[in-house]
Formats: structure tokens, C-alpha cells, sequence
């Protein structure tokens, strides 16, 4: 909080004032995300996440995946390619200048099974609880038991059906 200050001492004897003092707040630089913040990508696929930074003096980026940092990793832009499993999860870009370090919001990124969706006639071999919902034509996992069945789309949303509370 910027402004200007001043002390009053005050003892037995009388009180002083401090000269004013003025107290400056440099802002830490501003970061604005450039990729989609959810990302399904197909098993053996590309990604690419890219931030747009501001701030004062030379920028410097560090990539974190699930909060550790991505060695090699220090640019605007951080690209993975031949995807497994193990590089799910969130990541963010940590932007220092000569005021301090802000962190992107998160990228959340579901490294998904290689393959077609599954058709309705599918999901309920798989062992959907009760009849699949209209329109499951991107469903990329599914996962069920006695009570209801959940699905994720290729598009990172969740479908539940079967139990009242869905």
C-alpha cells in the first residue's frame, strides 16, 4: 500500500514527528495465460502451453509441472512432445523481474488412452450403469460401479449418470 508516512514518538518528556517518508509498491510483472486452461491430449501426442508476461527489466520464466520445475524449461512458450501418462497434471509458469515473481494460473493437461471414443453400445459393454445418456460420441475413458457411471469427454468435461445425486 503506496502513500506517505510519518512517526510520532512519544515519551515522559513530549513527542516528535518524523520527517514524511514515501513508500513506492512496484508491482510484480502480469501474467496472462495464451493456451486453453484444460487440455486432453491423445497418448504419443504434442503440447504446447504459452503465457504473455509484462513487467519491469528483463523477464525470466521457469515452467513447474505439479509444482516442480521442468529443467530446460524457461521460456514464454513450453513445448512436450511423445506425451505418456506421467506428464498429466497442472502446469504454470513462474515470470520474475526486477520486482518479484508472479505465477500463472494453472494449465491442467489429462494425457488420454490412444484410440477412438467409445460408442453408447461400448460404454455399456464396459459396464455403464444403466443406459448412457444421448450424444456420448467423445467419451475418451469411462469409469463405473453398481451405482453409476461416470465419463470424460474429450473435451475434459464429466458426464455421471445411474444414482439420483448425478
Amino acid at each position: 500500500d503506496a502513500g506517505t508516512f510519518d512517526v510520532v514518538v512519544t515519551n515522559y518528556i513530549g513527542s516528535v514527528t518524523s520527517k514524511a517518508a514515501t513508500l513506492t509498491v512496484n508491482a510484480p510483472p502480469a501474467v496472462t495465460n495464451l493456451s486453453p486452461a484444460r487440455q486432453i491430449i491423445a497418448r504419443g501426442g504434442s503440447l504446447s502451453l504459452s503465457v504473455s508476461a509484462t513487467g519491469t527489466g528483463p523477464l525470466s520464466y521457469q515452467w513447474l509441472r505439479n509444482g516442480f520445475p521442468i529443467p530446460g524449461a524457461t521460456g514464454s512458450t513450453y513445448t512436450d512432445t511423445d506425451l505418456s501418462f506421467a506428464d498429466g497434471g497442472w502446469y504454470l509458469a513462474a515470470v520474475t523481474d526486477n520486482n518479484g515473481t508472479k505465477r500463472s494460473a494453472p494449465f491442467f493437461v489429462i494425457v488420454a488412452p490412444n484410440g477412438s471414443p467409445l460408442s453408447p453400445r461400448q460404454l455399456r459393454g464396459a459396464g455403464a450403469f444403466n443406459e448412457p445418456p444421448p450424444g456420448f460420441n467423445d467419451v475418451v475413458t469411462l469409469s463405473s460401479n453398481r451405482w453409476a457411471s461416470l465419463a470424460l469427454h474429450n473435451n475434459g468435461t464429466v458426464t455421471g449418470w445411474g444414482h439420483p445425486s448425478l
